[in-house]
């Protein structure tokens, strides 16, 4: 039954990815029409940005760093639209097309195109609207992941909050994860409605923050006031403590470092002490990783944390070396922070597995 899922999954993906392209080339030619939207307030200029080479970079891993060197940041545009309907993935839709600009990225385009639209109507239960604005800065990625909702949501929040004012109620899938709830308390947002799972909201007046760079990059200027405004907001130990942290994932299911146990005794050897985010709330986070000198950690939402990190800070990312994601490099270097990086052989189901003498290697330097 398994193997089944998978081959209909599979199939599935691609007539969503042939619907998707035969749409794309009939707007092309103005065959059929666009998505209608405007654009009720724009400020923020478009970025060009180029980051500088990890503190340990080896000219061998150029080719890896390409995608995430330099990019184009976007304007700050508050898109309206009227007489939508609002998933609980967060996907706008209108008739049998969906707004492209509320997707992190137009890639996903197929995957919430036609068939998505299709299948919403028939099987998403219709919710009745309480207000008449409503902002939308979710979506099907940030929803229920920490890196995307503070990385991309929380900074369309930003800009939204500091540069316009009006009456709204902000948009959140139900049961979304307490972050989110804790990270809103830092913005004194008022009225929340929750969009209940497999259904839509009708609404008749939704405006999208755009985002601030595609998501995986960043924006500097914002992201430097989003932390300036979530450090404002939280009460944190400002004692000059020196700590070595390592964020174990050890009680994830995904992308698990296979030989902990030898990497934490290499660690602890180092003065390192353990830590699990899952065991601390989101203002002792950010009270710990002000007090952090070195973090060392393998990638996942965890490293969102070096958002928190004094500026003296180095970090060091375990990485898979098949196809290293270099987001939190992109991160780290928005905030001038010292970033290193460890590539490490992949294992089953995405987990690594860390040469711990090439690891020691590495972190002597660091320490230096």
């Amino acid at each position: 039954m398994h193997i089944l899922t998978r081959i209909f999954n599979k199939v599935l993906h691609y007539i969503n990815l042939f619907i998707g392209k035969i749409y794309d080339i009939l707007q092309q030619k103005n065959i059929i029409g666009q998505f209608p939207f405007k654009i009720v307030s724009n400020f923020g200029n478009v970025i060009r940005i180029e980051h500088p080479y990890p503190a340990n970079f080896n000219i061998s891993d150029k080719d890896l760093f390409n995608e995430w060197k330099r990019y184009d940041t976007f304007s700050h545009d508050l898109y309206s639209v009227q007489n939508v309907r609002v998933t609980h993935e967060g996907i706008v839709l209108k008739k049998y097309f969906t707004f492209i600009k509320a997707l992190p990225h137009p890639i996903f385009r197929n995957q919430f195109g036609v068939l998505y639209n299709l299948y919403t109507y028939i099987f998403y239960k219709k919710v009745n609207t309480k207000a008449k604005k409503y902002v939308l800065l979710y979506d099907h990625w940030s929803k229920n992941n920490y890196f995307h909702w503070t990385v991309d949501s929380l900074c369309r929040l930003y800009l939204f909050k500091h540069h316009l004012n009006f009456e709204y109620t902000l948009l959140l899938p139900e049961n979304c994860p307490s972050y989110i709830l804790n990270t809103l308390e830092k913005f004194d947002v008022e009225n929340i409605e929750f969009i209940p799972l497999k259904s839509f909201l009708q609404i008749e007046d939704l405006y999208v923050m755009n985002y601030a760079a595609w998501s995986g990059q960043q924006h500097p200027d914002v992201i430097k006031k989003l932390r300036n405004h979530l450090m404002s907001q939280t009460i944190h130990d400002k004692m000059a403590i020196k700590m070595r942290i390592y964020v174990s994932r050890g009680k994830q299911k995904s992308r698990r470092i296979i030989n902990e146990a030898e990497v934490i005794t290499l660690l602890q050897k180092y003065k390192f002490s353990i830590v699990y985010f899952e065991e601390l709330n989101f203002d002792q986070q950010i009270s710990m990783m002000q007090q952090t000198e070195y973090l060392i950690t393998s990638h996942g939402a965890n490293m969102t944390n070096i958002l928190f990190l004094p500026d003296h800070a180095k970090i060091l990312e375990l990485l898979n070396n098949e196809k290293p994601n270099f987001c939190f490099w992109s991160l780290a270097s928005c905030l001038g922070l010292n970033y290193n990086y460890k590539l490490c052989g992949i294992e089953k189901s995405n987990h690594i597995h860390v040469d711990i003498k090439e690891l020691e290697r590495t972190l002597i330097p660091l320490l230096s």
